[in-house]
């Protein structure tokens, strides 16, 4: 009986023995499991870490290249920008320089065309004063032919025919209108005088010279408005 007890303890003891080693062995591989497990899960977790690294530096790097091109192009619109500026300063000036030329031009022509009038009007100013004057002075021919003229008229004709030339001439000198300075014996001079024909002379000191004054003739301030008509001395041995 003692010995089937001792049997009996040693079997149990060695089960238990079996038990507890199959218990360790299955704890060991619950643990292992549970290692593995937790460091799947650390892996995991580590890989995702590195992707969400790895993408956030892809995203830095996207945004590096797309700030870099965006100040690019920024850089480039600006400098289009001072471009076209540059170019709208240069026709601004360009321009600016046309319309100054062109109102150059235009000043010049108005002054060219205020000029041409005003000569113009001098011009016909002249060429009606020089009309007036020489028909004028046609008057005071036949007036002066008519009292230099032996005649029977009535005194008071004479005398109203002179105080009628006395009129014309002193409106004559009021615009410098006057007789050129001329007489019988002058040298001739062509460019106050006509020579209507020429006389022969025995005296050639008078050859050249007036023989008689056959119409007088007038200046207009400087200007010769009619020739005297002369007769020119032409000596003949």
């Amino acid at each position: 009986m003692g010995e089937k007890v001792l049997k009996e303890e040693k079997y149990n003891y060695e089960k238990w023995n079996n038990y507890n080693e199959t218990n360790k062995s299955q704890n060991v591989k619950n643990d292992n499991e549970k290692y593995h497990k937790e460091e799947y899960k650390e892996n995991k977790v580590e890989i995702i870490e590195k992707d969400k690294y790895l993408r956030l530096f892809a995203d830095f790097d996207d945004y590096k290249r797309k700030t870099e091109e965006e100040k690019k192009t920024e850089k480039d619109k600006y400098l289009r920008l001072l471009a076209d500026f540059d170019d709208y300063k240069r026709k601004t000036e360009e321009e600016k320089k046309t319309e100054k030329d062109k109102y150059l031009r235009l000043l010049a022509d108005f002054d060219n065309y205020k000029r041409r009038t005003e000569e113009e009007k001098k011009n016909i100013s002249i060429f009606v004063e020089q009309l007036i004057f020489s028909e004028l002075i046609v008057i005071v021919d036949d007036f002066e032919r008519f009292l230099n003229s032996e005649t029977n008229a009535d005194k008071k004709i004479v005398e109203g025919v002179s105080l009628i030339l006395k009129k014309i001439n002193s409106f004559l000198t009021k615009y410098e209108v006057k007789k050129i300075e001329i007489k019988d014996g002058d040298e001739f001079n062509d460019e106050i005088a006509e020579s209507v024909s020429t006389q022969e002379v025995t005296d050639k000191n008078m050859e050249n010279k007036i023989i008689k004054v056959y119409e007088n003739g007038y200046k207009i301030k400087d200007k010769v408005l009619r020739f005297a008509k002369v007769i020119v001395g032409k000596f003949k041995e």
